[in-house]
C-alpha cells in the first residue's frame, strides 16, 4: 500500500469498477491457487483475487491492487490499467456498488515505455514479464459499513451541536466534511486488510516464435 494512501473520490460511490475480462489465463508452478500468469494471444497477462469478509458482502466499497518492488512503491491497477504512481486520481479507483464474496483482478503485465514527444514514461501491456518480474502484488478492499455510517452521523451531530454554541457566542461555525470522514474511516480499515496475493514470476514470454522472415 502507498505510504500515504490517497483519499477516495468524492462522492466516491458515484463510479463503478470497470475491468475487462482477459481470456486464457494459464497457471504456473509459481502461482498460488488463486493467482496465475500466462498468455492471452501475444500479451502477457495475470490474474489474482482478494477475498471479501462475508459480513461486508453486498456493501458499497472499493478494491485495490498495488505493486511494490523491494522497499519501493511502484503503482496500482486502475480501471484503465497499471499506473506508475502511488496517488490514484478519483476516477482511477475501482469502485463497486455491492462487494462480492471475492473480487478478481485481471491485468496485463506492464512495461515502461517512452514517447518521442514526452519525457514522462508510461506503462503499457507487455509480451513478457521481463520488466514486471519480481513485483509483489498486494490486494485490499474498503467497505462502507453501517458502523462507519453511524460514526460519521454521530460526528456530524457533535459538530452541529458545537456549531450552534459557537454561533450563540458570535463565532464562526466549524465546517464538517462528511465525505472526508467517510474516506478516512473506510481507508483506515482497508489498510488493516492488506494482503500479499502474488509475486510476478520471471520467464513469461508470449512473443511469437522467430521464423527468420527470409525468402
Amino acid at each position: 500500500m502507498p505510504k500515504h494512501p490517497p483519499r477516495l473520490p468524492r462522492p466516491w460511490l458515484s463510479r463503478l469498477a470497470a475491468i475487462a475480462a482477459i481470456a486464457a489465463i494459464l497457471p504456473t508452478a509459481t502461482a498460488t491457487a488463486q493467482s496465475s500468469v500466462g498468455c492471452s494471444a501475444e500479451m502477457a497477462v495475470g490474474a489474482t483475487s482478494v477475498a471479501i469478509d462475508p459480513s461486508h458482502v453486498g456493501m458499497p466499497g472499493f478494491v485495490l491492487l498495488s505493486a511494490t518492488r523491494g522497499d519501493h512503491e511502484f503503482g496500482y491497477l486502475s480501471p484503465a490499467g497499471w499506473v506508475a504512481d502511488d496517488v490514484p486520481a478519483p476516477h482511477q479507483w475501482m469502485l463497486v456498488s455491492a462487494l462480492p464474496s471475492s473480487f478478481r483482478f485481471d491485468f496485463c503485465l506492464p512495461e515502461l515505455r517512452h514517447l518521442e514527444w514526452s519525457s514522462e514514461p508510461f506503462l503499457a501491456c507487455s509480451q513478457t514479464s521481463f520488466f514486471a518480474a519480481g513485483f509483489e502484488l498486494h490486494a485490499t478492499y474498503g467497505a462502507l459499513t453501517p458502523a462507519i455510517e453511524t460514526a460519521v452521523a454521530q460526528r456530524a451531530e457533535l459538530i452541529g451541536r458545537r456549531n450552534a454554541q459557537l454561533i450563540e457566542l458570535g463565532r464562526n461555525p466549524v465546517a464538517f466534511d462528511r465525505e472526508r470522514w467517510i474516506d478516512a474511516l473506510v481507508m483506515r480499515e482497508a489498510r488493516e486488510r492488506v494482503q500479499h496475493v502474488m509475486t510476478i514470476p520471471p520467464g513469461v514470454d508470449c512473443r511469437p516464435p522467430d521464423t527468420g522472415g527470409g525468402n
